[in-house]
């Protein structure tokens, strides 16, 4: 009997003994389980916060890119005001960066993340960053411009050009209208209201299309600006259907003349007067568009801007 009461006490340490093993292995257990989960979680969260940063920095090098080469202390401005208007300065470092030649923008963010259940591992806070560059380049081919052409000269920003004159100061017949992808009043009255769908490139040679046909005009540019009667050069959505992409042309003779596309401007259509005079102001713009390399070629304002690697 004594022996029978010493094995049921023995038996009884092992159960607590064993009880104690397991209770000890599930914490362990526990423990890993709520660190690898802890990790996920913020490493979900760490991920949100790089994709934004990245968002955020390759949206600010777009927007600072659209001012260079002429402005660089400008494109610097315009990026970090980006850069503060869509996350709080006082959580994200930001540096812009812009090449030697002016070319090239480069903004990197960096932020501290806290942490929420990786905590119970030890970490506190982890830092992440993005960068992003962007370049920018002269136009060299287009696609949408409209069916004139403004002789090359020196432009003002916000300044008035005829984009095409009116009834009595045609040079020889030709009233700076262009015969693009055809001849003929319907042909242009498309271009006017919808763009040439064809490319255009700096260099090549196009044919005018003479005549004054101010009713193809009014008729191909009336419904632009009534689509956006409220819209002004200085304040307006890069979408406006008042924004016109124009053939830059070096010289114009008379007749169905051939002349020479030597660069594209942006003008924002201002007015039709007269019979017809199609008047617009002068604007900067980054547009989508075929980039060519700067060269000694006239700069007429536009802009082709790329991300890079």
């Amino acid at each position: 009997m004594r022996r029978w009461d010493a094995w049921i006490r023995n038996w009884g340490v092992r159960i607590r003994d064993e009880r104690g093993a397991v209770t000890y292995l599930v914490a362990g257990a526990l423990v890993a389980v709520m660190g690898f989960g802890a990790l996920a979680v913020d490493a979900g969260r760490l991920y949100i916060e790089r994709l934004n940063l990245q968002t955020v920095a390759e949206a600010a090098a777009l927007a600072g890119a659209a001012r260079l080469p002429g402005s660089p202390q400008d494109a610097r401005t315009l990026a970090l005001t980006y850069v503060d208007a869509h996350l709080d300065p006082a959580g994200v470092s930001a540096e812009v960066e812009i090449s030697s030649d002016a070319q090239m923008i480069r903004v990197v963010l960096h932020t501290d993340v806290d942490m929420t259940l990786a905590r119970v591992l030890g970490f506190q806070q982890r830092e992440v960053g993005a960068a992003a560059a962007a370049r920018v380049a002269k136009v060299g081919g287009v696609s949408g411009a409209v069916p004139l052409g403004v002789l090359e000269q020196n432009f003002g920003l916000g300044e008035e050009y005829d984009l095409k004159v009116g009834s009595g100061k045609s040079q020889c017949g030709n009233f700076q209208a262009l015969a693009l992808g055809g001849q003929g009043a319907n042909i242009y009255r498309t271009n006017l209201r919808d763009g040439y769908d064809g490319w255009l490139y700096v260099g090549d040679t196009i044919r005018t299309e003479p005549g004054n046909m101010s009713n193809p005009t009014r008729q191909g540019l009336q419904w632009r600006i009534d689509a956006d009667p409220n819209s002004t050069w200085d304040n307006h959505s890069p979408s406006s259907p008042r924004r016109l992409l124009v053939p830059i042309i070096a010289g114009l003779d008379c007749g169905r003349d051939e002349v020479t596309i030597v660069g594209f401007g942006v003008f924002f259509l201002e007015d039709l007067r007269g019979n017809v005079s199609v008047v617009g102001r002068f604007i900067e713009a980054a547009i989508s568009a075929e980039p060519i390399d700067w060269d000694d070629l006239g700069d007429f304002g536009t802009r082709v801007v790329r991300l890079i690697g």
